[in-house]
């Protein structure tokens, strides 16, 4: 269990837990190596510095004055070698050092952290509780007479690990550290319940209930996890009914009071409910700002000129996003096959740096290209309601929506029926 936990947390050395303004990183068996220091938004990362560690393994991450009240997740990462996961939460300055070749949470030293070491003694607590649980579980399978000698200890040792359990959930749910927020959230992807004692339905109606009336949604979007909680969530709704999905994404969005945030939280909950065959119920939500089959596209910027896409395949993407580049790909592999159905392809890209951008966009077939510098509040992103790349939309001769689409293959899966 703690591996399946820590899988979201781990890359191939160890999660790290950040500090106010400095971030001293010493490892020495990576000296010389580059790094690039990024913070989590939803579906997306934003880059916060890039450099290399010195002769001696080491660096000081400072972090700019826009991030210094950042709370959430960012990652310290080092290119074909792996990283680190880092909390940011306006902490005082700490340090992180490991001097093995292969670093790993038993071995990687944290100083100044009070995020880090309940972090990592909240999961180590759990972890040991769950093994045992495990172990006394099975072995009452066996001893299950009350008449054997070994039954009365068993039982006394599961209801200990019961305790210890509960005490241990309670712990995390009343602390205010943003680490507790996020081994909430790792619960709920793994399953985990608030009790060893809760049967499979129990833990179906918690899981029902963190995304629609608990997780802080402003937390989720910081933390690397957003698109595992809401979609882990959809997919559980999913078997519930239409209503459960529906009201539960109305109170999230309720609860989302700030009005970026909203229309982010909007657009990925659009994207995954065209995912899981549920756009039909978009129109329940009551959001003005949806963009639905059947509503008019907005209008689109194309350099000097400004139309409205009629009969048209538009991809929103980002240069250096894997799932971007793969539906790249396959738009243009697939280029001929969409001419021949009358769609005139457009792109329109986040990316920030020209010469990334031209780079990239000349590798591209079609003719409509185009990019502001300008990244998500560009006008074509914030009038289309992009919160994360990649986004589809398909337009008919009408200039009205047809679909809204995460991959190609489901735009070409949806036309075949």
């Amino acid at each position: 269990m703690l591996k399946k936990i820590l899988s979201l947390f781990i890359l191939s050395l160890a999660p790290l837990i950040a500090a106010k303004a400095e971030i001293n990183i010493h490892l020495p068996h990576f000296a010389g190596k580059q790094y690039v220091h990024y913070i989590m938004q939803g579906d997306a990362t934003d880059t916060i510095t890039r450099g290399s560690l010195d002769e001696s393994g080491r660096a000081i991450l400072s972090l700019p004055e826009e991030h210094k009240d950042f709370r959430g997740m960012s990652k310290f990462m080092l290119p074909s070698e792996g990283g680190l996961e880092i909390i940011l939460n306006r902490e005082a300055d700490f340090t992180v050092s490991c001097a093995e070749a292969a670093p790993n949470v038993n071995n990687i030293f944290y100083t100044g952290s009070a995020e880090n070491n309940f972090l990592f003694s909240q999961y180590h607590k759990q972890s040991e509780i769950l093994d045992k649980a495990g172990v006394v579980g099975m072995a009452l399978q066996v001893y299950h007479s009350r008449k054997h000698k070994l039954n009365k200890p068993l039982i006394a040792e599961q209801k200990e690990l019961i305790k210890k359990f509960e005490e241990l959930q309670r712990e995390t749910a009343t602390s205010n550290l943003y680490a507790a927020r996020i081994h909430e959230m790792g619960d709920f992807i793994t399953g985990t319940g608030s009790s060893l004692t809760l049967t499979e339905a129990e833990i179906h109606e918690e899981r029902k209930n963190f995304a629609a009336s608990k997780v802080d949604l402003h937390d989720l979007y910081n933390s690397g996890l957003w698109n595992d909680v809401l979609e882990s969530w959809v997919s559980i709704a999913t078997t519930s009914g239409d209503s459960v999905i529906t009201d539960g994404c109305k109170q999230m969005l309720a609860r989302t009071t700030n009005k970026d945030l909203h229309r982010k939280l909007l657009g990925k909950l659009t994207l995954l409910f065209y995912k899981y065959g549920k756009e039909r119920l978009l129109a329940q939500l009551g959001e003005e700002d949806l963009l639905a089959p059947g509503h008019r596209a907005p209008m689109l910027r194309l350099n000097n000129a400004r139309i409205y896409p009629s009969g048209s395949l538009i991809i929103f993407y980002e240069s250096g996003c894997n799932s971007c580049e793969n539906e790249l790909l396959r738009l243009h592999a697939n280029y001929l096959l969409l001419h021949e159905k009358g769609l005139r392809v457009i792109s329109v890209s986040a990316d920030r740096d020209e010469e990334t951008y031209r780079k990239n966009a000349a590798k591209l077939p079609w003719f409509d290209k185009y990019c502001d510098y300008k990244g998500f509040e560009g006008e074509n992103f914030v009038n289309y309601n992009i919160p994360g790349t990649p986004v589809i939309f398909v337009t008919d001769k009408e200039g009205f929506i047809t679909g809204r689409y995460a991959r190609l293959e489901d735009y070409l899966n949806s036309d075949k029926e």
